[in-house]
């Protein structure tokens, strides 16, 4: 009854050892983690900027895509890259055979909805749908093979654009200080002035 009893005693602590190994992955893994955020939080901090921007870093960084989506969407509208650069492969066989046909049909569905769109937008009203179709699939298809560079492109430019607001925040809390302390000498000044 003793060594059943010890037995007993003993799977528990393995079992009990068993599952706090088990624990202390998961425990590792998140702490190795929070390491590596607290780096990347210091070294924002270094720079200056605190949670308080993330939100302002969000709307520019959205608004900077934005802007770059539709810029390269009305590009795409006036070169026409599918007319102009992809024009010396039109005639070879593999490509008029295999690729134009299933080009067209698929340009032939997805004019119609696009038809529909620019019905009722009055600034669209004079665009052909079919072109804006061509170029949305050429502007996407653009920005799908540069974005390994617009990607971290565009995080620097949104860093950067924080950098600056904080530099012009930190430069108007300076003159206001400067401005106060100012205001407060010469109130000093002109009691001491009048006391005489």
């Amino acid at each position: 009854n003793f060594k059943a009893s010890q037995k007993n005693e003993k799977e528990q602590t393995d079992t009990t050892k068993r599952y706090l190994y088990s624990l202390r992955l998961p425990l590792v893994r998140l702490l190795k983690k929070r390491r590596r955020m607290g780096r990347i939080k210091e070294y924002f901090l270094d720079k200056g900027l605190t949670a308080r921007d993330i939100p302002l870093a969000f709307a520019f960084h959205e608004i900077f895509s934005i802007a770059f989506a539709a810029s390269t969407w009305v590009a795409a509208y006036g070169i026409q890259p599918s007319k102009t650069l992809c024009q010396p492969f039109a005639n070879v066989h593999v490509i008029k055979n295999n690729v134009q046909p299933v080009f067209l049909k698929m340009l032939e569905t997805s004019s119609k909805p696009a038809r529909r769109a620019v019905e009722r937008i009055p600034m669209l009203a004079k665009t052909d749908p079919t072109r804006l179709t061509v170029a949305l699939a050429e502007s996407l298809t653009l920005r799908a093979f540069i974005k390994p560079i617009t990607f971290g492109g565009k995080l620097w430019v949104t860093y950067e654009f924080m950098k600056f607001v904080k530099r012009k925040s930190d430069e108007g809390t300076t003159t206001e200080k400067t401005t106060k302390k100012l205001k407060k000498k010469n109130k000093v000044a002109s009691a001491s002035l009048s006391l005489r």
